[in-house]
This record gives C-alpha cells, structure tokens and sequence, in this order.
C-alpha cells in the first residue's frame, strides 16, 4: 500500500493529476519524503532483525544496529521538522489547508 501511495504521488508530483481520495494526495516532496521514509524505517528494522537472528558476529550486529539506529533517528528527526514547518506554514496561512480534492 506504502509504495502504491509513493507511485502515485510521484505521477501527481511530476505528471499530472489523479483523482484520488484525500489520505493518497501528496502536494509538494516533503509529504513524499515523509511517506517514503515510512516505508524505508520498517524495512531496515526486518533486515536488522535478521541479520539479528543470524548471530554471525556479535561486533558486525552491533554496528549495523548502530546504523539503523542512526537512520531511524536521522529520518524520524526529518520528519518532525517537516510537521512542524507545515504546523507553521498553516498557522501563517490557515486558508491554504485546502487540499486539490477539493478543487476538482
């Protein structure tokens, strides 16, 4: 479902437009960026885990924990302060938080 959303918010992004229900529209690349990255978090926590449940070298699991850890935090801090420059925007402009779904 992630990556459909992703798909089509890339063809409305750089395309054209779609008519799709509200929760798919993505209206600029940080929204894009935000779901991708929901998308990639949960992915690096099952390779972790596997890499885990392999148990080859205790100091190669280490850092590659240490990796992911890092990419979660680097991604999670992302989008915090993408919401909050959005919270801003729309306190600065409250009457822009049409979405497109409502203009077609």
């Amino acid at each position: 479902t992630a990556l459909l959303v992703i798909s089509v918010s890339l063809y409305e992004l750089f395309i054209g437009e779609l008519k799709v229900p509200d929760w798919m529209l993505v209206r600029n690349l940080n929204e894009l960026k935000a779901n991708f990255s929901f998308v990639i978090i949960p992915l690096m926590s099952v390779k972790f885990l596997q890499k885990l449940l392999q148990g080859e070298n205790a100091l190669d699991t280490l850092y590659y924990g240490i990796g992911v850890a890092l990419a979660t935090l680097a991604l999670a801090a992302f989008n915090y302060v993408s919401e909050k420059e959005k919270m801003d925007e729309l306190a600065i402009h409250p009457e822009e938080e049409e979405t497109r779904a409502q203009d077609l």
